[in-house]
């Protein structure tokens, strides 16, 4: 069973995709975990994509007919089978350490529920156009109740985002 299991919706990212999966299965220092990647009836060639995919760890599942992004995305949680569930937008990326620094987190707290990080947001071409996509009001490892900062803002980046089954 792998450590964690992360989630890739997508309907018709074809341009992205493959980006994403590359930023995934190019972890570096840790790589216990299975790729779920659900193909929510694209029109476009993210089936190919798809394809051109021969890691062991990704898993595809494919919809005959749109279920829509939130029934597609409880379905790759319901088949993940790791102890720890993220989820990435098909057109999002990850820093090669995301996993690396981010499970240990977990493993050295289990009082806590999820850890997350920042994100830059980036536009089509690649371009950084803001270094902080949040205002996370918190500094270091913080261990308590985010709730009253969330309240007044929701500042959980999804896609940086590594929570407990």
């Amino acid at each position: 069973m792998p450590k964690v299991s992360v989630v890739v919706p997508c309907y018709n990212y074809a341009k992205y995709l493959g980006q994403c999966l590359e930023s995934i299965l190019g972890q570096q220092e840790f790589s216990d975990f299975e790729v779920i990647v659900i193909n929510d009836a694209s029109t476009d060639g993210t089936g190919g994509v798809i394809d051109r995919v021969s890691d062991t760890r990704v898993v595809t599942l494919r919809h005959e007919k749109n279920q829509g992004h939130i029934r597609t995305l409880n379905e790759g949680f319901q088949k993940a089978r790791g102890q720890y569930l993220a989820h990435i937008g098909a057109d999002d990326f990850w820093h090669p350490e995301f996993l690396a620094s981010t499970v240990p987190l977990l493993e050295r707290y289990p009082q806590v529920g999820l850890v997350h990080t920042n994100g830059a947001l980036v536009d089509a071409q690649g371009k950084v156009t803001q270094p902080r996509a949040t205002n996370i009001p918190l500094t270091g490892d913080f261990k308590g109740n985010e709730l009253p900062f969330l309240l007044r803002e929701n500042y959980l980046f999804p896609h940086g985002v590594l929570f407990r089954r």
